[in-house]
């Protein structure tokens, strides 16, 4: 029989199957049925709460062997040759003891540990119950006749209950210790025998297996039995066997001193515990509740903080990854950092970069020049003054810094034009208008001109007439384009009227402007990609336009034929604005509502997405200086 877990195809109709076809079986061997129980566990449990497979097919090796024989068995329905796994129990027979067993010891007690138990999320998201009550009958058994083969008697059935099965627990019959407050053990351990996790409170709860022992209590000594029985077999047995002597000694004095010491300080002073009922519901629905296993973020996978330690930080790249650790600002950056460092080093994707604000001025141009340069930004998307100043800036055309004590009227009567605490020279900007004149000059007037080949043309003649670096020559002699959406509005759309206007009055053609060419020139190297990211500075504009490429795609394809099947979204975002969404512009827009759109990947199916708000000003050079070092680190 081929077990064929959460694939519903090859079960056929799940609506026509009933619960009495429902079947049981325990594995024995490391087999197929093996390999599908313990995915459906691993699909449940965090690492640190399970362990590794190949230990799993150590225990069921060694069978009764071992100090603690593995107890798994799984439900399943079948249809022919094919069976689908509805749930699983896995668990372990422990016997209680102190010292060394004795095989003519007539009064040997055991214990059934119930470890973990899973239902398949396919057959549950069809409303059939699989790992249920019934199962859980079929384990009890497997353990008493297990129990009874080896000799001894079987007193009670023990597991840590998460929150939401204390109900189903309590339905079958297990009770809690009252006041005993239980730790549930790490069970993985560093080489030095520190534990890889701390230990978290869960419930434990106990059903009595034996009818000559009470229900409702249980001796207090024995039920120390019983947990230091679970704390060495289930947290110690693996480290006794891989770690050093002096390792293991500091691993079980946290176990068995630390731990313990904490579960059997809170037990009552009289010499017996009573069992309780711990129902939620006693007739009336109640959503809250809390008992004392709080939750200690751990056991749902939370992250843990770290603070940051100066001493151990040797560059950006760890001080970036540090920060990831942290909270706030520090946070968001480090997370932006790893979202980066993933698109960038992602083979078949090609990375989109948005700009909008001064970021010439800002010179952070040589910032973006090395990024074309290494081979990282394959397209921009610009706002057109950018690239003015940036013009400019290769020229050699200075910028200066505000003086304090000047008027704006005063600037403009000198000829300073401020963009906030910068100076740019109106006479710089009459030149770039002389220079582009020069170079529109010889364009064939016949052929229409957009955005990217005019930065192009740009591009070209400073590499003839002034090489330096910065971001139009990086991208002229990289071949990354460079569009200009709102073209129009910048000095460099204002420089191309004014060409046009004097041919008009010279009674000369004019060159006609065509923004669809970058359109479609973008749309097809976005469509054309095997996977995009995006990185946004700023928004306006060049972020808006930069995106809607995959709506404009996902529009043809589902108006012309019904549906769309060509996915052209952004994989990787990173944004750094400081805009909020709530100003309601796209600027502010997040990621998540782009999702909606259809211009984002959503995290479930691979998305990876990071918005910094903040002035990528101050920002960006520590982000791109950390990726800079970690990609060096990684080609020497």
């Amino acid at each position: 029989m081929v077990p064929a877990h959460m694939i519903e195809e090859n079960i056929g109709d799940l609506s026509v199957l009933q619960s009495d076809r429902l079947n049981y079986k325990r594995i024995t061997q490391p087999d197929k049925w093996l390999e599908i129980a313990y995915q459906l566990l691993a699909d449940h449990f965090d690492s640190n709460l399970l362990h590794s497979y190949d230990q799993y097919v150590e225990w069921i090796n060694a069978g009764e062997k071992y100090p603690f024989p593995l107890l798994m068995l799984v439900s399943y329905y079948s249809r022919g040759d094919q069976a689908m796994i509805a749930g699983v129990v896995s668990g372990n027979i422990m016997e209680v003891r102190e010292g060394p067993a004795r095989s003519e010891d007539k009064n040997r007690s055991f214990i059934c540990a119930i470890g973990h138990q899973a239902r398949s999320p396919v057959l549950v998201s069809k409303g059939i119950r699989g790992c249920d009550a019934d199962l859980f009958d079929a384990v009890i058994k497997e353990a008493r006749e297990s129990i009874s083969h080896l000799g001894g008697k079987f007193c009670y059935s023990v597991l840590e209950a998460e929150r939401g099965t204390i109900d189903f627990y309590s339905k079958l019959g297990y009770r809690w210790p009252r006041a005993v407050s239980y730790f549930r053990p790490p069970i993985h351990f560093l080489e030095d025998g520190t534990p890889a996790a701390p230990e978290f409170p869960e419930i434990i709860m106990i059903r009595a297996e034996n009818p000559n022992l009470p229900s409702t209590a249980i001796e207090k000594t024995f039920l120390e039995k019983i947990i230091r029985t679970i704390y060495l077999n289930r947290s110690l047995h693996k480290p006794e066997q891989v770690l050093q002597a002096d390792a293991f000694s500091r691993a079980s004095e946290y176990v068995m001193g630390k731990v313990f010491g904490k579960v059997r300080g809170s037990m009552p002073e009289s010499q017996s515990v009573d069992l309780v009922e711990m129902r939620v519901n006693h007739g009336v629905e109640r959503k809250h509740f809390r008992t004392f296993a709080l939750g200690q973020g751990l056991e749902h996978r939370f992250e843990l903080l770290e603070s940051l330690d100066l001493g151990k930080i040797r560059d950006f790249d760890e001080m970036l990854q540090a920060m990831s650790h942290m909270a706030f600002g520090a946070r968001t950056l480090g997370e932006a950092f790893e979202v980066l460092y993933a698109m960038c080093s992602d083979p078949g994707c090609k990375v989109v970069l948005t700009l909008s604000g001064a970021l010439s001025i800002a010179k952070l141009d040589l910032i973006i020049s090395e990024m074309i340069e290494r081979g990282l930004i394959h397209c921009i998307v610009s706002t057109g003054a950018i690239l003015s100043h940036g013009f400019n800036a290769e020229r050699g055309a200075p910028h200066f810094k505000v003086p304090s004590g000047v008027s704006d009227e005063w600037l403009f009567e000198h000829g300073y034009d401020r963009i906030f605490d910068t100076i740019e020279l109106e006479s710089s900007l009459d030149e770039t208008e002389q220079m582009l004149a020069a170079i529109l000059s010889s364009y064939p007037i016949e052929q229409p001109l957009c955005s990217s080949e005019l930065i192009r043309l740009i591009g070209e003649w400073l590499v003839r007439k002034n090489p330096s670096q910065g971001i139009i020559q990086s991208a002229y002699k990289n071949n990354v384009p460079i569009f200009v959406p709102a073209f129009s509005d910048s000095e460099l759309g204002v420089d191309f009227a004014i060409f046009n206007h004097y041919r008009r009055r010279a009674n000369l053609p004019e060159i006609t402007f065509d923004p669809y060419l970058d359109f479609n020139g973008y749309c097809e190297l976005v469509k054309n990609a095997a996977t995009r990211g995006i990185l946004t500075l700023g928004g306006g504009v060049p972020r808006n336009w930069g995106q809607q490429v995959c709506t404009y795609i996902d529009a043809i394809e589902r108006r012309q034929k019904g549906i769309s099947s060509l996915d052209v979204r952004f994989k990787y975002g990173i944004r750094i604005c400081p805009d909020p969404a709530y100003w309601g512009g796209l600027s502010g827009a997040t990621y998540s509502e782009g999702i909606t759109w259809g211009k984002f990947m959503a995290p479930d199916e691979g998305g990876r997405f990071a918005e910094v708000y903040s002035d990528f000003s101050f920002v960006l050079p520590f982000l791109i200086k950390g990726l800079f070092q970690r990609l060096d680190k990684q080609s020497h």
